[in-house]
């Protein structure tokens, strides 16, 4: 018999198995087959990672199975045990997925690595729920995050569990509310005040948790049109003496205005309007722009306060920056001497004023005002101390400040580009190694969900 000299030993056994690693690589191009989701139910099976041998991983579910079965591992080929060995897969050897579990019941040492298959296509809380379920009935060690391609978090089932402490600060709040609430409606006859007290109770403590709050609600639209410098606008007046007036104009429909005025306490006084001069045409445009960025300034940055006029019909907006004589291009003015007026809104009676605006700075700005001056024979006098104790003006405002500011933060890491630039090296495996955190990545809008699967038929 002829003995193959030692300096040759295994070249046999090496070209047999570079033959078989070929077939497979046949087999797989050919084998590939990517079923719809509701053909390929949840499945994570147990498997290596790929430091380890691919005969040794997981088959995975988009191979035709059974045609890439007997070729995947050559040392079971080689020892013609293909067909009895079992090979961690997503099928059966009839075809058809695997039963629920059934490879991550016995010990898994071996196991580094799980294959997460069969969610593609599913909506998002339903891959989630059977994701977390293979968790928790088999007790698998890893993690699971979602973040979504596109733009904006849109399901609120993702922000759960992100707010207990604040909600907890919430519920004590609104215990204490309940109490003073209740008590004030026994005791206070004032009327204004009491329709005050109704909207607070309404639009913020009588809500289960802070996301059912209307974060627009929390600051006076008018307030927030006034830190955008796109809405000023300078309106000629008189052509020859080169005189505008500062308009703030409103996004909203119908279209409204509000003019910068000098501080008045009439009616008919405050139909005046600041006048602003520009004598210098060839420097108008950059002194106009000057003064739209100092009003803009002070209101981001100094606090502005609202102020209900002593006829009970004008609400003015005073710019309070505890500087005096402000130069306006060629003009001193006092900021703290300026305001601005709404032209629809005179006149307007206390109890329409209450309605028309009823953000939460508003009220509390109504409540010091009508609480302050009492009406009637059981007009009670209700100070700025008191009324703020009554209403948790400070705990509250700054407890839901905290909460938006973390919302923006939760939203932002839900952002797969977000997520992708805190965590550094995310790589697409088709699993999760044993300990890890599997990246589930979603997406709702149309556009990206279009791009996708333009990107799958190329």
């Amino acid at each position: 018999a002829f003995y193959q000299p030692p300096i040759y030993n295994g070249n046999q056994q090496r070209k047999q198995e570079v033959r078989h690693l070929y077939e497979r690589l046949v087999r797989m191009s050919e084998s590939f087959n990517l079923l719809p989701f509701y053909q390929t139910p949840v499945k994570i099976t147990p498997s290596r990672t790929r430091q380890i041998s691919l005969g040794e991983q997981a088959i995975p579910y988009y191979y035709n199975y059974l045609n890439i079965y007997p070729y995947w591992s050559y040392d079971a080929c080689r020892k013609q045990r293909a067909k009895n060995l079992h090979l961690p897969a997503y099928f059966r050897l009839n075809g058809l997925p695997n039963q629920r579990g059934y490879d991550l019941t016995p010990r898994i040492d071996w196991s580094d690595f799980f294959r997460i298959e069969g969610h593609l296509g599913l909506p998002l809380m339903t891959a989630i729920q059977r994701i977390e379920s293979y968790k928790q009935d088999f007790n698998l060690a890893f993690d699971l995050v979602v973040v979504r391609l596109g733009k904006g978090v849109d399901d609120s089932n993702l922000l759960e569990g992100y707010f207990d402490d604040l909600e907890a600060e919430f519920d004590q709040i609104k215990s204490n509310w309940q109490k003073k609430y209740e008590y004030a409606k026994q005791t206070i006859g004032n009327g204004r005040i009491n329709q005050i007290l109704d909207k607070f109770h309404e639009l913020f403590f009588k809500h289960e948790d802070l996301a059912n709050i209307d974060p627009g609600l929390m600051e006076n639209e008018f307030l927030k049109q006034a830190r955008d410098p796109n809405n000023y606008e300078f309106e000629l007046l008189n052509a020859t003496a080169n005189q505008y007036r500062l308009v703030l104009n409103f996004r909203t429909t119908p279209a409204r205005i509000a003019l910068v005025t000098d501080e008045a306490l009439t009616v008919t006084q405050i139909q005046r309007v600041k006048v602003f001069t520009f004598a210098d045409a060839e420097h108008r445009n950059q002194n106009q722009q000057r003064i739209i960025e100092t009003f803009v300034n002070n209101f981001l940055v100094y606090p502005s306060t609202l102020q209900v006029g002593s006829d009970n019909e004008i609400l003015r907006f005073i710019l309070k920056d505890g500087q005096e004589n402000i130069e306006l291009v060629g003009s001193d003015a006092d900021l703290t001497a300026l305001l601005f007026r709404l032209e629809d809104e005179t006149p307007y009676n206390a109890n329409g004023l209450i309605d028309r605006y009823h953000d939460f700075d508003s009220l509390f700005t109504f409540l010091k005002y009508f609480g302050g001056i009492g009406e009637g024979d059981r007009g009670e006098i209700l100070n700025a101390e008191d009324a703020a104790i009554l209403v948790s003006y400070y705990e509250f405002r700054a407890l839901f400040r905290r909460y938006l500011l973390r919302l923006e933060s939760v939203k932002k890491m839900q952002l797969f580009q977000e997520y992708a630039k805190q965590h550094r090296g995310l790589e697409h495996l088709g699993g999760v190694p044993k300990g890890g955190t599997f990246v589930l990545t979603y997406a709702s809008d149309p556009e990206v969900i279009s791009s996708l699967i333009a990107s799958d038929s190329a």
